[in-house]
């Protein structure tokens, strides 16, 4: 199940079927969010992104299927965790 669509937004669903949306609705954000910091640099000429936010482990495996190379970069703050999505050789 994906997230509802916007022209559907006011329809009355099942519980059913809200508790399916409910139950993939995180990563599938999780996974536009940076499907469209990916794309933008893209866009831009670019063949790495830097990822500020959370990967989780089943973005992080779906990008590599998929041939990126995924690699967290240490911030100054020991508990901030940033990631280098690349796309090309440089």
């Amino acid at each position: 199940m994906s997230l509802i669509p916007r022209d559907k937004i006011t329809e009355l669903k099942t519980a059913a079927s809200v508790l399916e949306v409910s139950k993939v609705a995180i990563y599938e954000l999780e996974k536009m969010s940076v499907a469209s910091l990916i794309n933008e640099a893209a866009n831009c000429g670019e063949t790495s992104v830097v990822c500020s936010r959370y990967i989780s482990d089943q973005l992080n495996d779906e990008l590599k299927s998929l041939g990126y190379t995924v690699s967290s970069v240490k911030q100054a703050n020991i508990n901030d965790v940033v990631h280098l999505i690349k796309w090309g050789d440089e």
